[in-house]
């Protein structure tokens, strides 16, 4: 198989550059910067949604037939506990601390230990 004009051959495992990816414009406009909103469906800020043009630029869990079938599963399981998360704590990180230093390898990873403080949040009583 040839790819990009290079020769690829039978059997050779392909990884893809996943971080190399998350930070190129075209895909992700101001990749270095934190903005949740550019992962929500369907979001209409153009500068954002742009990189949702690109249906290839972020495959967490493959595609085709290969694709990881507990994808659905995965991601329902993530947006659950990522909600209860938030909704019974305050997540901070250590006084004096403004960024956890990364490498990159076949999975991004911090170089050091990453401390995060949770305080519980109040809970308003329903009537």
């Amino acid at each position: 198989m040839i790819v990009g004009g290079y020769q690829i051959p039978k059997n050779m495992l392909v990884i893809l550059n996943n971080n190399c990816m998350c930070n190129d414009e075209r895909f992700y406009p101001n990749p270095k910067e934190y903005i949740p909103e550019r992962w929500m469906r369907k979001y209409k800020d153009e500068a954002i949604a742009k990189g949702q043009d690109y249906p290839f630029g972020f495959k967490p869990f493959g595609f085709g037939p290969r694709g990881c079938v507990g994808q659905r599963f995965a991601e329902n399981e993530i947006y659950i506990g990522v909600a209860k998360i938030i909704q019974n704590f305050k997540i901070s990180m250590p006084p004096g601390v403004r960024e956890v230093k990364h490498v990159n390898r076949i999975f991004t990873s911090p170089l050091d230990k990453v401390t995060v403080h949770f305080t519980e949040r109040k809970q308003i009583p329903s009537t």
